[in-house]
């Protein structure tokens, strides 16, 4: 009862904070990210079913599963299973997705331990964390992973009624930047 209750209330802060309700409207917004012009959204989807369920996950820092210092393996493994259980419609998976993203074993981790969601055909919305950006090839390697964003590192989603942005901590997001611009 008490993870349950932890969830909705992460799921209603991100709600709240990160997300629009949208009715009807459409946006032709552009976006300049870092590596070219695209359109800002990502795609866009009607659910099969009302209401939907959308799942909001961070800080899986996916490493080396000896690693217990930076990370609790059982935990995520725990959490990634239950969310395939649950099967929500949309899964956003709030930044690092790996302690390391210049590691390629955490990759490897990272496609092993959530294989699960594929098999489960879930929909997974990344968002770009820093973990993601460290070291040598970080991008490189979220890109590999993620070539549907086509090398966006903030986007939007509509789906439905809601209209999901997601933004780059890591990028620069002065006024002026392209990530400010869009």
């Amino acid at each position: 009862m008490k993870k349950s209750k932890t969830l909705g209330c992460v799921l209603l802060a991100f709600f709240l904070a990160a997300t629009l309700l949208v009715a009807k409207q459409k946006n032709k917004a552009k976006t300049n990210s870092q590596t070219q012009a695209k359109d800002e959204q990502l795609f866009a989807a009607e659910p099969k079913q009302y209401p939907f369920t959308l799942i909001a996950y961070g800080d899986l820092r996916t490493t080396d599963l000896s690693n217990h210092s930076a990370t609790n393996p059982e935990r995520r493994q725990a959490l990634i299973a239950r969310i395939a259980t649950e099967k929500p419609d949309l899964l956003v998976v709030n930044g690092d997705l790996v302690l390391s993203g210049g590691n390629a074993g955490d990759w490897r981790e990272f496609n092993k331990e959530t294989q699960i969601w594929r098999d489960a055909q879930i929909k997974v919305l990344p968002v770009v964390g820093n973990h993601d950006t460290r070291e040598d090839g970080a991008l490189h390697n979220y890109f590999q992973q993620f070539p549907g964003l086509e090398g966006r590192r903030w986007y939007s989603v509509r789906y439905g009624n809601v209209l999901l942005l997601t933004l780059d901590s890591e990028s620069d997001h002065a006024p002026n930047s392209p990530q400010w611009n869009w």
